[in-house]
């Protein structure tokens, strides 16, 4: 079943543009010697890289668009993805802030089955995503939104349609904290467009009576989100704190919420790296379960 989103549109191939087709070279990617990526295989379909993008790996032989001085996929996208993967198989998800597409990516690659809706405001993002979707030849399953989560999930979406509903917001809402000028940055850093609580809404709109809704925020946030839930009307299942090294502070939270009734939960930790400064077995098993290879690099 496809999502209930009038303006949605299906990605269509990329159109050429005035930009010359680059051929596509891949960096070699860092894998141990006789390890086969898992996951349903990319179609490699041709698309323009403009000046100062490059393919980059995702999941498995999956690859993403990037721009080398804007904003990438990192470990926020990754445990996100993670936890939503481990709900009931859905046959539709929306992403909310999909941004280059990411999550959604990668929840497509989990889900192989699914149809996967994407909402991002930034127009920059959202063709970078509609061309990662071409990429690896999921337009058939995939439908992408331009446009701001506010306007059009409150807009065009009949209400509680989706089983998973995934969001990452931006993390900083203080208006004097120094903000990058780098293109893409600063709008997904920085509450450009609405925080949590927007997200929040949007997601009260969208996720099905019994589904799920999937929030990675800042830990350093987390009475402010969690109150956001509550105000919300959802219920915390699941609540894991991902901590970037051993002894250090939790880094950012990602919350299972539903609109049902749910027991009291505790709050799981995920440490990423150890006091050696190697990924702990934890954080490797979530690589490996996630389609990416089981080598660490020694900083």
């Amino acid at each position: 079943m496809l999502c209930p989103l009038a303006r949605c549109c299906r990605v269509p191939p990329t159109p050429s543009s005035s930009t010359a087709l680059r051929p596509q070279t891949d960096r070699a990617p860092r894998r141990p010697e006789g390890w086969t990526a898992p996951g349903p295989r990319p179609a490699r379909h041709p698309i323009d890289l403009r000046e100062h993008e490059e393919l980059s790996y995702l999941l498995g032989d999956w690859q993403i668009v990037q721009r080398r001085d804007g904003h990438r996929w990192s470990l926020d996208d990754l445990v996100t993805a993670w936890v939503a993967s481990q709900v009931p198989p859905p046959s539709h998800l929306l992403d909310l802030g999909t941004g280059i597409g990411s999550v959604s990516l990668m929840l497509a690659w989990c889900f192989p089955e699914a149809h996967v809706t994407g909402v991002e405001a930034q127009e920059v993002s959202f063709e970078m995503a509609r061309r990662s979707v071409h990429f690896n030849g999921v337009e058939d399953r995939f439908r992408l939104v331009h446009g701001d989560l506010r306007e059009v999930v409150g807009r065009e979406v009949e209400a509680h349609v989706w089983p998973l509903v995934t969001g990452t917001p931006p993390y900083f809402d203080d208006p004097q904290q120094t903000r990058s000028t780098a293109i893409q940055k600063e709008p997904c850093r920085f509450e450009v467009r609405g925080g949590v609580e927007d997200y929040l809404a949007a997601m009260r709109q969208a996720v099905a009576p019994d589904g799920v809704a999937v929030l990675c925020h800042a830990s350093r946030q987390r009475s402010r989100v969690m109150e956001a839930i509550s105000v919300n009307g959802f219920h915390i299942i699941r609540a894991l704190e991902v901590i970037p090294k051993l002894g250090r502070e939790p880094l950012v939270d990602v919350f299972v919420l539903s609109r049902k009734e749910a027991s009291p939960f505790t709050f799981e930790s995920l440490v990423v790296r150890d006091e050696r400064d190697q990924w702990t077995e934890a954080f490797t098993s979530v690589r490996l379960s996630m389609g990416l290879p089981p080598r660490a690099k020694t900083q």
